[in-house]
C-alpha cells in the first residue's frame, strides 16, 4: 500500500492509525445492519403475526443506519485529507474498493462451495451431520 499510494514513513503511520479507528466503526456499523435486516426478516417471516411497530422502528432504523455509513465516510474524508494529498485518497478509496470486491468475490466462491457439498457433510466429507435450514 506504501508503494501504491506512494506515502512516506510518516503517513504510513497516520493512515494505519485512522483505518484502524475507521475499520472497527465500521465493524460495528456492519453488526448494527446485520441485526436490524434479521430482526426485519424475523417479523417479516411471521407474516400475518409480524409486529407492526417493530417492522416500523425497523424502518425507521435502516435509513439512519446508511446515514451513519455516511458520515463515517465523510469524517474518514476529513482525517485522510489532514496528511493525504487528492490523488493519494482517491488511489486509497479505489485500493479499498478492489480489496472489498476480492473479499465479496472469496465469499461468494464459499459459498457457492459450500452450497454444491452433501447435505450435512463438511468440506472434509466427515459424517458431522447439520440440519440444513428450508430454502
Amino acid at each position: 500500500m506504501k508503494q501504491r499510494l506512494q506515502l512516506n514513513d510518516e503517513q504510513m503511520t497516520k493512515l494505519r492509525e485512522v483505518a484502524s479507528r475507521t475499520e472497527a466503526s465500521r465493524r460495528t456499523l456492519r453488526a448494527d445492519e446485520m441485526a436490524a435486516r434479521r430482526a426485519m426478516r424475523m417479523e417479516l417471516l411471521a407474516g400475518d403475526n409480524a409486529n407492526d411497530a417493530r417492522v416500523e422502528e425497523l424502518l425507521e432504523q435502516l435509513p439512519k443506519l446508511e446515514r451513519r455509513r455516511l458520515d463515517l465516510h465523510e469524517q474518514e474524508q476529513k482525517e485522510l485529507a489532514r496528511f493525504l494529498s487528492p490523488v493519494q485518497r482517491a488511489r486509497y478509496f479505489a485500493l479499498q474498493d478492489e480489496l472489498r470486491r476480492g473479499m465479496q468475490e472469496v465469499q461468494r466462491q464459499r459459498m457457492e462451495t459450500s452450497d454444491s457439498l452433501p447435505h450435512g457433510r463438511d468440506r472434509n466429507g466427515s459424517g458431522s451431520y447439520r440440519r440444513r435450514p428450508p430454502q
